[in-house]
C-alpha cells in the first residue's frame, strides 16, 4: 500500500515555477541555436542544480542558500533559485544577519559570475547595457525577495500571536 505524501504547501508551486521561469529565460540563446549543447550544459545544468536544491529549503535555507549563490557563479541561470531561496531564508531566519549574508552571497556570486573568464573573455569586455540589466535585476530581486521572505516571517508572527490571544481568551 503506498504511503500518502503530504500536501503540496501552496508555496511549493510557486517557488518551482518562479525558479524554473528564471532558468528558461536564460535558456532561450537555445531556442535560437539548438545544436549548442555546451551551452546547454555550462549554463543550464548549474541552474537545474540549485533548483533542485531548493527541495532542502526547509530544512537546511543556509545550504540552500549557498548551493544557489554557488550555482549562480557558474550560471545567471541560477539566479531564479537564488531569489527563492533568499525569499525562504528571510521567512525562516530569525536573525537579519542571515538575511544580509544571503543577500550579499548572491550579489557576490554575480560579481564573481561577471568577471571570471569564460571562452577566452570575461564577460565584463566591451561593457553593454545588458550587463546593466542583469545587475539591476538581481539588486531588485535581492531586495524584493528578502522584503518578501521578512513580510511572510511578520503574517507568521502575527498570526501566531492573535491564536495565542483567542486561546488565552477562551481560557479565562
Amino acid at each position: 500500500m503506498p504511503t500518502p505524501t503530504a500536501p503540496a504547501r501552496p508555496g511549493d508551486v510557486t517557488a518551482f515555477v518562479v525558479a524554473g521561469l528564471f532558468w528558461a529565460y536564460y535558456m532561450t540563446p537555445l531556442a535560437v541555436r539548438a545544436d549548442r549543447w555546451e551551452f546547454a550544459l555550462i549554463a543550464g545544468v548549474p541552474g537545474l542544480i540549485a533548483i533542485g536544491a531548493l527541495t532542502l529549503r526547509r530544512r537546511r535555507p543556509m545550504l540552500t542558500m549557498s548551493i544557489a549563490a554557488i550555482c549562480l557563479v557558474m550560471s545567471a541561470a541560477a539566479v531564479g533559485a537564488g531569489f527563492v531561496a533568499l525569499a525562504h531564508l528571510a521567512h525562516r531566519a530569525e536573525r537579519t544577519r542571515s538575511v544580509v549574508a544571503g543577500a550579499l552571497a548572491l550579489i557576490g556570486a554575480k560579481a564573481a559570475e561577471l568577471v571570471i573568464p569564460r571562452f577566452g573573455s570575461t564577460a565584463l569586455d566591451g561593457v553593454t547595457s545588458a550587463i546593466t540589466v542583469e545587475v539591476t535585476v538581481l539588486v531588485a530581486g535581492v531586495i524584493i525577495a528578502a522584503l518578501a521572505g521578512r513580510l511572510l516571517r511578520s503574517n507568521d508572527l502575527a498570526e501566531a500571536s492573535r491564536a495565542a490571544s483567542a486561546a488565552a481568551r477562551a481560557e479565562a
